[in-house]
């Protein structure tokens, strides 16, 4: 994503922040990959019944915009996307950031040919592979967390209803998946595309005895 791209991600993230009354909020960059994600944080603004120049000022409110690369998913799987999150907010599954809907009570706000959709925001840090180590225990977590997803799923009966994208083989590594085609990036040498050639083709065939019969891909 160039430069150019991006004006045009936070241009239509901003234009969508009116239908959430936010549009004094500030607006920032926080990470670009398949979509854009922006911060967005309320203006500083006095306590009720301070006076001006008081100099003490609440904690600023903050929010986390996404704005999705357009066809990279479609509206009716972003919406079923805000729905389950909410459900797993709900029951307390596992901690997620809530789903924050606009003024209309739309979990998505399209914005020119943009997809905006916003969530409450959690603290925290992504992992730093030059200092963060992960141990066996932070692979369980993930493993349990995961569990309880699926888990999730299994027993609500409104999750038959929701359209997400199938993150199979061909959605993931083949040359049409939903990320892009591996095999056209340019800073892959001809040694790295044949590491990685080799790990795919292992992958795929283990996938292909894995199968895809009944609740083996939920």
């Amino acid at each position: 994503m160039n430069f150019q791209e991006i004006e045009r991600y936070e241009a239509a993230g901003r234009a969508a922040l009116k239908e959430y009354g936010m549009e004094q909020w500030r607006f920032e960059l926080l990470h670009c990959s398949e979509n854009a994600t922006f911060l967005v944080t309320e203006p500083e603004h006095e306590k009720d019944g301070l006076a001006a120049g008081a100099g003490l000022v609440s904690d600023a409110r903050k929010r986390v915009m996404r704005v999705a690369r357009p066809g990279y998913h479609t509206l009716e799987e972003l919406e079923s996307e805000i729905r389950w999150v909410e459900k797993i907010w709900e029951e307390k599954v596992v901690p997620v950031a809530r789903p924050v809907r606009n003024r209309c009570g739309d979990g998505v706000t399209v914005s020119a040919s943009f997809s905006c959709v916003m969530f409450e925001f959690i603290p925290g840090h992504a992992p730093d592979p030059k200092h963060d180590v992960c141990a066996l225990d932070d692979f369980r977590e993930i493993g349990r967390m995961a569990a309880k997803l699926h888990e999730q799923v299994i027993c609500w009966p409104e999750a038959e209803k929701l359209c997400r994208p199938q993150w199979d083989y061909e959605h993931m590594l083949g040359a049409k998946g939903l990320f892009g085609d591996w095999r056209l990036c340019r800073e892959l040498d001809e040694a790295g595309f044949q590491i990685i050639e080799r790990v795919c083709e292992k992958i795929r065939k283990n996938l292909v005895h894995y199968g895809k019969k009944g609740r083996i891909m939920d």
